[in-house]
């Protein structure tokens, strides 16, 4: 445990996001628990244990130190969340306001938590009684205070609806009736039209709404939601195509698999595809982007102080940036530069195990610049190895302007 962290967080909190250059870990918190009603499922089974699965996965990632809430904090919020035919942000942030907001602000705020955020207790034991004895007053335990104390963000995550449907396609079947009577043969034909159905889908749509807890100088605490997010995903099979019934008996997900029926199947890949449209837009948020100074420069390889820790990855992106004043004297960034990393230094370990990452595009940089995440989905490409002829590469095909790296093509 790094107990001095618990006050850091807060009381230099309007000071960490101004520094440039270093990331610093962000401790979330949410009820755990997804919100959704009976109202807004039409046609579906929902899986909420696949979906639950998902989420965590693309949220709960290394970056985040994890905090779980109190069931005190959490009680009247789930309770209230029942009564709620379906979900919106209004009406999150309304019933937000009205339960864990409340709860958490009555908790941090009280006179003797605030003077206990300016008070620098000489080791973790020392906080602990603290949190002991004002624990029993507020019927919160010493962990669940300290948990309190230590959440700088908070999330919820919903479903606003979640359906499948059918599209039926009408086909014409004919049959020839032949009839006999008395030695002369007779063709009738018949013609029936069936109903088949020629696709199956399942759309799921929703957000996550993001919260943060602000510390001012005197200790009072304040929440501000700082993003909800909204994402929309749907997947589809064709049943009456017999290889996808086979295709769709058993879903992967990373090293594990389960058996499904393809209408399960179905409803997992697009719970997937929405998940991970969740925690792409998270890492965008700019608190939350990973960020490092070049401590080491050589050649357009740089050396820097994230890795297994935060959750990086082999050929993650970064921009680079630098510091110049404006005409005003005031610091502004400067985006110079794009690299991707060749190497992930194990920090677990070892604190000063440094990641390594390659500069592609612009100048090079120098020890001091900072490096800032590009956060995007992972693409899987199958290369097939050929030959073409009469390919001419014009000079206006291979010119960059530099701005977001999606426009343009590295090579």
């Amino acid at each position: 445990m790094r107990f001095p962290l618990i006050y850091i967080s807060f009381l230099t909190i309007s000071m960490l996001y101004s520094q440039q250059g270093n990331y610093v870990r962000k401790s979330i918190s949410s009820p755990r628990t997804v919100l959704i009603s009976e109202s807004s499922i039409k046609n579906l089974n929902f899986d909420y244990r696949s979906f639950e699965r998902f989420l965590n996965f693309y949220i709960e990632i290394p970056r985040f130190d994890q905090n779980k809430l109190p069931e005190k904090v959490i009680s009247n919020f789930k309770k209230k969340a029942k009564l709620i035919n379906r979900f919106d942000y209004v009406k999150i942030s309304r019933l937000l306001n009205k339960t864990i907001i409340s709860e958490i602000l009555e908790i941090l705020n009280d006179p003797d938590i605030q003077k206990s955020r300016l008070k620098n207790f000489r080791d973790e034991s020392q906080f602990y009684s603290f949190a002991d004895i004002k624990g029993k007053s507020l019927n919160l335990n010493s962990e669940e205070l300290k948990s309190m104390m230590n959440s700088a963000y908070i999330y919820i995550p919903y479903i606003s609806s979640a359906k499948s449907y059918t599209n039926k396609q009408k086909i014409v079947k004919q049959d020839t009736i032949i009839k006999y009577k008395k030695g002369v043969t007779k063709e009738k034909i018949k013609y029936d039209t069936l109903e088949v159905i020629d696709k199956y889908a399942v759309e799921i749509n929703g957000g996550i709404i993001w919260y943060r807890l602000n510390i001012d100088k005197s200790g009072e605490t304040k929440v501000n939601m700082i993003e909800n997010i909204t994402a929309s995903s749907s997947s589809q099979y064709n049943p009456s195509d017999y290889n996808s019934r086979i295709k769709y008996k058993r879903f992967y997900f990373g090293n594990d698999s389960w058996r499904t029926s393809p209408e399960q199947y179905i409803q997992n890949d697009a719970m997937l595809s929405f998940c991970k449209e969740l925690g792409l837009r998270t890492k965008k948020i700019k608190d939350f982007q990973l960020s490092a100074q070049i401590i080491e420069a050589n050649r357009g390889t740089y050396g820097i102080d994230i890795g297994r820790a935060e959750g990086l990855n082999l050929d993650d992106g970064f921009y680079i940036y630098d510091l110049e004043e404006d005409i005003n004297g005031k610091e502004i960034e400067r985006k110079i530069g794009y690299a991707r990393v060749i190497k992930t230094g194990n920090n677990l370990e070892n604190p000063n195990n440094l990641s390594y990452i390659k500069q592609i595009m612009g100048p090079i940089a120098a020890e001091g610049s900072y490096i800032r995440e590009h956060a995007k989905l992972g693409l899987s490409l199958d290369i097939q190895i050929g030959s073409s002829s009469d390919i001419r590469i014009k000079p206006k095909h291979t010119s960059l302007i530099f701005g977001d790296i999606d426009q343009n093509i590295i090579v």
